[in-house]
């Protein structure tokens, strides 16, 4: 019975959402429930062929992610 969805209705901020396609413990639909429930629409990178780890599984790739959507907040001077 547990559920984000109050907390996600609460988030003022950008978000990326980061789940492994195959992932053991979760499925997208509870990415597709935060994007419902996010006042501000959120990112997302399901990533294929990777299961609950994509820190650990797709590192490179969750790392690119993460650079490529901080960058889009930097401001240039």
């Amino acid at each position: 019975t547990w559920s984000l969805g109050p907390e996600c209705s609460r988030l003022s901020v950008p978000s990326l959402l980061i789940q492994g396609e195959d992932d053991e413990y979760g499925t997208l639909a509870q990415l597709d429930a935060i994007e419902q429930a996010a006042p501000i629409p959120p990112q997302r990178l399901v990533l294929p062929n990777c299961g609950h780890a994509p820190q650990r599984e797709r590192e490179g790739d969750v790392l690119d992610a993460i650079a490529d959507f901080a960058g889009e907040f930097i401001v240039s001077a």
